[in-house]
């Protein structure tokens, strides 16, 4: 069967996240024990509190969170390697030892035997050039990325970071590793470092997480290609339009309302992964997990007392339980 249609539904959008910024806000259920987990779990003074090593960090970060590692294991294993080897961060390590050589061989090793081998074959080259673009057109200063005038806007900072395949070392613009969802989630990363205001207004970084919190509750609504109802019958979805889905509901939202971009996603993405992701499971990875080429599919939960110990602890007492859909 071919993928279905996934369309905004921003009534029930807007509805959806001025609910969970409400007990966001107030530190109510589930955010109760919320704490970021892009925070750096390192200490900052280990580098002198340098935000120029911590948005280098950040922007390597963003390579291992495509979908291939769950985000919190890819950022607790490479905070642990940048306190081992911080000269990776710095651009101009790169600049003297260069983008090829034993030092990469032995760097990929390294990587690998931390637990960060996925996706490392195309990393050895995508690193060392992000890198050196920085040190190139930034001044080795990642945080120069965010500098585009008081007339900031996420399309703009699309514009520099994102990488449409036609690369090059000369150009200011184009990061590897970075589309849609990836540069969103760069852009909430300088605010965690301090790079970006958080005036700024930038989407949803839309992960696995955010989708399945979008889809469950209907903000994102489903038409499936063979006309069945997609809430009854389940669905099989393709990452990269689900993503554009989620920016587009987000966006409006912000536009609309004037919240903060950084509350936004901390809460849904947070809601995601503490509510939906161990609630009773109808998820599946359809094939193999292939970052933003995944595709994701949904089935009838099963009745079991693990199914239902399950609801107890998420859907029965969830904030939006009135606006889901996989009741």
């Amino acid at each position: 069967r071919k993928m279905d249609h996934v369309w905004v539904d921003q009534e029930r959008a807007d509805e959806v996240f001025t609910t969970l910024l409400r007990p966001f806000s107030a530190k109510a259920h589930p955010f109760t024990r919320y704490r970021s987990i892009f925070e750096p779990p390192f200490q900052p003074e280990n580098f002198g509190g340098d935000p120029k090593f911590l948005m280098s960090y950040f922007l390597t970060l963003c390579l291992w969170m495509k979908g291939q590692i769950e985000s919190p294991a890819a950022h607790a294993r490479l905070s642990r390697f940048a306190v081992e080897r911080p000269e990776v961060f710095d651009p101009r390590f790169w600049q003297l030892n260069g983008e090829t050589g034993p030092h990469v061989d032995a760097l990929v090793e390294q990587l690998v035997e931390r637990g960060l081998g996925a996706g490392v074959s195309a990393h050895r080259y995508h690193l060392p050039f992000n890198m050196l673009k920085l040190a190139t057109h930034y001044g080795g200063d990642a945080t120069r990325i965010f500098e585009l005038g008081d007339d900031w806007s996420f399309d703009k900072f699309l514009r520099r970071v994102r990488n449409r395949g036609r690369m090059a070392a000369s150009k200011p613009e184009g990061f590897f590793g970075f589309q849609v969802k990836m540069v969103a989630l760069l852009a909430h990363f300088g605010v965690v470092v301090g790079a970006l205001g958080r005036d700024r207004r930038y989407p949803l970084p839309v992960d696995i997480h955010v989708a399945r919190a979008l889809l469950n509750t209907g903000a994102l609504r489903v038409t499936r290609s063979d006309g069945l109802d997609a809430a009854e019958h389940g669905w099989r979805l393709a990452y990269t339009p689900t993503v554009r889905a989620g920016v587009e509901a987000s966006m409006r939202f912000l536009e609309g309302t004037g919240e903060d971009s950084y509350d936004l996603a901390e809460a849904v993405w947070n809601y995601g992964l503490e509510m939906c992701a161990p609630r009773p499971s109808n998820w599946k990875i359809h094939g193999e997990r292939r970052g933003r080429a995944t595709k994701i599919v949904c089935e009838e939960i099963p009745d079991t007392k693990g199914q239902w110990r399950r609801f107890a602890a998420t859907c029965l007492v969830c904030p939006v339980r009135g606006l889901c859909n996989q009741r």
